[in-house]
């Protein structure tokens, strides 16, 4: 027996795999001026951080494994506090995970407890340690508080992006909170095809079909800029 596995270096990204198509009854013509300046884009790998994530929780939050299960990568979990309230944990295979209290339904808090709150959210989000940098803070309806890590990829490094939303009961204690925040793992720069490469291959019918099977039939293909409106 022998098996052949052709690994690419960054997995197999060609998920829009294609088959020469016949241009040769095809006019292809463009009005764009296509530059033919070679161009570079930076590659990056999502780490996904949920291993310590039941652990920590069941720590910092004094809760208490009830039963588990697992379905094609995603994680559910059932816990309880000391109070013998129930919670459920669900990981899914993303990375992202959501903690909330079974029985509890939001309500509106006061502005006089939201604001109260809203010193109880920092200080559990400081206890937790779940922010890798500071986040943009927003305090949303409901008694939930969001942080916010921005997109920061044209940087060329290392960066995390996501949210994290921490929904809070009038008496301070947690009825949800979700966790979805991912590293983003600089690689390398890559080269990427310019414009005038890319119509280059359109002419050829070096292209991904729209459709399954789908055939080129227009007597012209025209290519020009859209707008949107």
């Amino acid at each position: 027996m022998m098996i052949v596995y052709a690994q690419q270096e960054f997995g197999h990204l060609a998920i829009n795999a294609y088959t020469k198509s016949n241009m040769s009854e095809v006019d292809v013509t463009t009005s764009l001026d296509l530059h033919a300046t070679p161009t570079v884009a930076p590659v990056y790998k999502k780490i996904k951080h949920t291993d310590e994530v039941e652990t920590l929780l069941q720590k910092k939050l004094d809760l208490s494994e009830l039963s588990r299960q697992e379905i094609s990568g995603d994680r559910e979990v059932l816990l309880k506090d000391k109070a013998e309230n129930s919670y459920t944990l669900f990981i899914n295979s993303e990375g992202n995970w959501l903690l909330t209290d079974d029985l509890y339904t939001p309500v509106q808090s006061s502005l006089a407890v939201q604001e109260t709150l809203v010193k109880k959210a920092k200080s559990m989000m400081d206890e937790l340690s779940l922010l890798p940098k500071d986040g943009e803070f927003t305090a949303l309806d409901n008694g939930v508080f969001e942080w916010t890590l921005p997109d920061q990829a044209e940087l060329n490094q290392d960066y995390w992006l996501g949210e994290v939303d921490l929904g809070l009961k009038p008496d301070g204690s947690m009825y949800s909170l979700s966790y979805n925040i991912h590293e983003h793992q600089l690689i390398r720069e890559v080269n990427i095809l310019s414009p005038a490469e890319v119509y280059e291959r359109i002419k050829h019918g070096e292209f991904p079909q729209i459709k399954y099977n789908a055939l080129v039939t227009e007597e012209e293909l025209l290519i020009k800029k859209r707008r949107s409106t």
